[in-house]
């Protein structure tokens, strides 16, 4: 059996996966006691994005070597995972920063870590409903491309866009944006959210997911969200929700601040001005949480 022991310093708690002659993992375990060459510390981790909060619990030490492999089995082997012990874990991250959540937003994703994690967060906020967020399915791919930001790059990046989304578009429609390195990365960062979420400017007449009314929820009425996704490394795909999301707000709120006559203007004003500070608190009404942070140094085998 071979352990990737001893590559951390001492952690009080954490994830540890064992491997076998092919690399291949026979174990995982995560626990809130110290574990003998763990990969993975616990760290309840709080990140901000677009002012909205991700939290994370386990990211890898500065001085690991691998990690990718041990990350690798966790997103792909999660039936190796003990649910009571991945409760605890996350209970321990979210639970007195997010003590209510209305809705489980449960994002698209290869490997099975994901549906687990959804399956354990359900257990603690069992009131909560699910919400499956899909991927975004295009019959152009031209409709993928935020031209506003487009507009901005250079010429270099421009080609570099194109290329990416003719690549994607070789078969035949249906097209899902997937990256699969950090140059794909960088190049969605430039398209909108690879997730349905109803609010694509560029895709007209198509139903609204059922995520869409839950925003609308979220702005207009204070119920509380939770998006979910197995790891987090640049933060994309959560930015381009987040800010998706404001941009809903910001409408919704210039769809009510027309001013008709029919009420006191004085009213009207201080109605608006109560209605804007309510939906500014969207920010504290969704967030997000994935199992493990990814550093730049861990996507290296």
């Amino acid at each position: 059996m071979i352990k990737l022991a001893d590559i951390l310093r001492e952690v009080t708690e954490g994830a540890k996966v064992d491997f076998n002659d092919k690399n291949e993992p026979t174990a995982i375990a995560i626990s809130q006691k110290p574990l003998d060459g763990e990969q993975l510390q616990t760290v309840s981790g709080k990140r901000s994005t677009d002012n909205f909060n991700v939290y994370y619990s386990l990211e890898s030490d500065p001085k690991a070597t691998n990690i990718k492999n041990a990350q690798d089995a966790l997103k792909y082997h999660p039936e190796k995972i003990n649910h009571d012990d991945l409760k605890a874990l996350i209970s321990s991250t979210i639970k007195a920063a997010i003590p209510k959540v209305d809705y489980i937003g449960f994002l698209e994703s290869k490997g099975g870590l994901n549906k687990l994690l959804i399956e354990v967060i359900k257990t603690i906020y069992p009131e909560a409903t699910i919400v499956p967020i899909a991927k975004m399915e295009y019959t152009e791919i031209d409709d993928a491309v935020d031209w506003e930001q487009f507009r901005k790059e250079s010429q270099g990046i421009q080609k570099a866009i194109i290329d990416f989304l003719y690549k994607t578009a070789e078969k035949e429609p249906t097209y899902k944006i997937r990256k699969s390195g950090e140059v794909q990365s960088k190049i969605i960062q430039r398209l909108h959210s690879k997730y349905d979420l109803g609010l694509n400017p560029n895709v007209k007449n198509k139903k609204l997911p059922p995520i869409y009314d839950v925003f609308v929820k979220c702005i207009s009425q204070g119920k509380k969200l939770l998006l979910v996704d197995d790891n987090l490394h640049t933060g994309t795909d959560f930015l381009k929700i987040f800010r998706a999301v404001d941009e809903l707000k910001d409408k919704m709120i210039e769809e009510v601040t027309v001013y008709d006559g029919k009420e006191d203007k004085k009213e009207h004003q201080r109605r608006i001005a109560l209605l804007t500070a309510n939906y500014a608190k969207v920010r504290q009404n969704i967030a997000g949480y994935v199992l493990y942070k990814l550093k730049d140094s861990d996507l290296k085998a």
